[in-house]
């Protein structure tokens, strides 16, 4: 018998007929040799419709006995050349319902393994199919092997399925593989539907485990698993709930991060999936923001929410590549980490920057960066983020700001960005909530993560304290290094002090009066309080003088000391009636 000539087309039904009735002319006239043509044909092509056509052949039992005794023959003949074909033919009239699993021979199976006879594919492909189909049929006839080859099958039918679900973390290699099957799938959408309903904690932290791994393990049949299942909208509640703001950035992060190892349809049909997720969703924008975010002018909180509903109605065309420059982060990295890594890998990509362009950064990233003049002067910047954005909002504002400042805010916002643990849902707030009658409660600990990891960011702690070790403690190398570095000389003062053994101190102050100061580790002296009125911060006052004013005076003028010591001052003035005053203590 042979097939060739006529197109399988499961869409076009004469095709079909003329197949089945070529098959059955055939059959009648050499049955074996017909059953072994087709059992070729559906193994070594997989591209027709098989199911639809088997449904066309021959209805008569004889079908039913000629494959059941071509099948003992071919083993009692050790025919090893058509074996696996041929047994995919038995399994796939099974599936079909043309063969009873009551009809096979539990004697002649068992020889398949025998060691005289023994096909490993034709033995593995039997044993794979009676498994999921059977499993207790398939242990009876060879429960070693079974147990061996597929031990995800026999643990899925020893645990409830609940509970492979509720430890996926020890369960994760079996649910994978039973993703293989159209009918479990099914079973374990519905557990999972039945597990949300009855909120246990634990099992949904199993739940949100596995969704994770599903979604990062660059599996396409367990990311397809994932964008299906988000069909069901107690899914898609439960991952709104637990991810609430990161929703799409990290449905989008994932999908980024597989692209190269997913199919090239695939990939259409998910960002499909993911933009009509984000159309459907609530348009609830949140803040976290510094610096008295409360006094926002109404024409700036418009500014945003505008800004906020254009970018997040941007259809997504195309996955963007990974995040290179974070690739190889993990859950026990503290924000160093992540400002060490960005450091390093962006002179790795830019060898020729002597300095890092944090708007370069920033875009690398593919974070979204505003940089807006807004009427607020006091406002400084804030970090957006929605469940329907793909990645943050970075605003910030250049009223009456320095570059180097402008800087600082930019690397500040994106260690909100990028710190998983400063996307807690507590550190936002609701953009309406931003008002004189509800003050923003922003986390101090956070914030000063954010600010150490903006000046490691910037001045790069390995580089800073190089470039500082030759130099002298004075506003001209100060102002020179913030420069080049463009960043604030405020913070080249700071960062200074933090890192030097020199005995050092900074004091920053409003109208005379002490805002707040640091000093080195070596500085002999407790923490300054008052500023003395013979003190070069009066005279620049008084002077009205851009340039910085030196003096010497004696510690017991600034600090309450049993013991006296010579201090080198240095004052500027930084913004109207802001002070910045150096301290160091030098030898007479």
């Amino acid at each position: 018998m042979n097939f060739n000539g006529i197109k399988f087309d499961p869409y076009n039904e004469p095709n079909i007929e003329e197949a089945a009735q070529k098959f059955n002319v055939n059959f009648s006239h050499a049955p074996y040799a017909a059953t072994e043509e087709l059992a070729k044909r559906i193994f070594f092509d997989n591209s027709y419709d098989w199911k639809t056509i088997i449904k066309s052949l021959c209805e008569r039992q004889e079908l039913q006995k000629t494959v059941l005794s071509h099948f003992k023959t071919l083993v009692l003949n050790k025919r090893v050349d058509i074996l696996p074909q041929y047994t995919y033919l038995l399994t796939f009239l099974i599936s079909n319902n043309k063969i009873s699993i009551k009809q096979l021979d539990k004697g002649i199976l068992k020889q398949l393994g025998d060691k005289e006879i023994y096909n490993k594919d034709s033995y593995f492909l039997l044993h794979s199919f009676l498994a999921s189909w059977d499993l207790n049929y398939a242990l009876s006839i060879d429960r070693d092997y079974v147990e061996k080859n597929f031990s995800h099958i026999v643990e899925a039918n020893r645990v409830p399925l609940r509970d492979i679900i509720s430890n996926s973390q020890q369960y994760y290699k079996v649910l994978s593989h039973m993703l293989s099957d159209d009918k479990i799938q099914f079973h374990i959408n519905q557990t999972i539907q039945k597990m949300i309903r009855d909120n246990n904690s634990e099992e949904l932290e199993g739940l949100e485990w596995l969704i994770n791994k599903f979604l990062s393990n660059k599996n396409e049949l367990e990311i397809e698993f994932i964008f299906d299942a988000l069909e069901l909208s107690s899914i898609r509640k439960f991952l709104l709930s637990n991810w609430s703001l990161k929703f799409t950035e990290k449905l989008y992060n994932y999908l980024s991060e597989s692209a190269k190892d997913l199919d090239s349809s695939f990939e259409i049909r998910a960002i499909k999936k993911i933009n009509r997720l984000r159309a459907e969703l609530p348009a609830n924008f949140y803040l976290a923001a510094r610096h008295e975010i409360n006094r926002l002018a109404e024409q700036d909180k418009e500014f945003i929410v505008a800004t906020i509903e254009r970018v997040s109605s941007l259809n997504i065309e195309k996955l963007a590549a990974p995040r290179e420059f974070l690739s190889n982060a993990n859950d026990a990295w503290e924000w160093y980490d992540y400002a060490n890594a960005l450091v390093h890998n962006y002179y790795n990509k830019y060898p020729g920057d002597e300095t890092i362009d944090i708007r370069k950064l920033v875009n690398d990233l593919n974070f979204t960066l505003v940089v807006n003049r807004f009427e607020t002067e006091q406002f400084d910047a804030c970090l957006v983020r929605d469940s329907s954005l793909l990645s943050p909002i970075i605003f910030v504002n250049t009223n009456m700001k320095s570059e180097g400042r402008i800087n600082f805010s930019i690397a500040h916002e994106l260690a909100h960005a990028i710190i998983p643990h400063h996307s807690n849902k507590s550190f936002f707030c609701f953009i309406d909530d931003v008002n004189e009658e509800n003050k923003v409660k922003m986390d101090k600990h956070l914030e000063k993560e954010a600010n150490s990891f903006a000046s490691n960011i910037l001045l790069p702690n390995r580089e800073f304290k190089k470039v500082i070790s030759t130099l002298n403690y004075n506003f001209y190398n100060i102002i020179d290094i913030s420069r080049r570095y463009k960043t604030s000389i405020v913070l080249v003062a700071k960062k200074w002090v933090e890192e030097s053994n020199l005995e050092i101190a900074m004091v920053f102050s409003t109208n005379g009066k002490v805002d707040w100061a640091i000093k080195s580790d070596t500085f002999p002296f407790g923490w300054i309080d008052n500023i003395p009125s013979n003190s070069s911060v009066h005279k620049v006052m008084d002077m009205h003088s851009r340039d910085s004013i030196i003096h010497k005076s004696n510690s017991s003028n600034w600090f309450e000391t049993p013991f006296e010591k010579t201090i080198l001052e240095e004052s500027i003035i930084i913004f109207e009636n802001k002070i910045l005053t150096l301290l160091q203590i030098i030898e007479d």
